[in-house]
């Protein structure tokens, strides 16, 4: 979790919200919702994706037109 909350401050420009919810003792989900350019989120989701202890992670994009 400290690690997580040290890469989100690394990039609070793009971060909007977040959301962490306890499902139990041992696991969490945790929603980012950002906004920028796609290289910068791209850096955001491969930095909180590869932490020990993330089980999993997707990215999903939406286009604002």
């Amino acid at each position: 979790t400290d690690t997580l909350t040290h890469i989100q401050h690394g990039f609070h420009h793009l971060i909007i919200s977040t959301v962490h919810v306890h499902f139990d003792e041992k696991n969490c989900l945790e929603v980012l919702i950002v906004r920028g350019k796609a290289q910068d989120i791209k850096k955001l989701y491969e930095k909180v994706s590869s932490p020990k202890g993330v089980k999993h992670s997707r990215l999903s994009v939406t286009a604002i037109i």
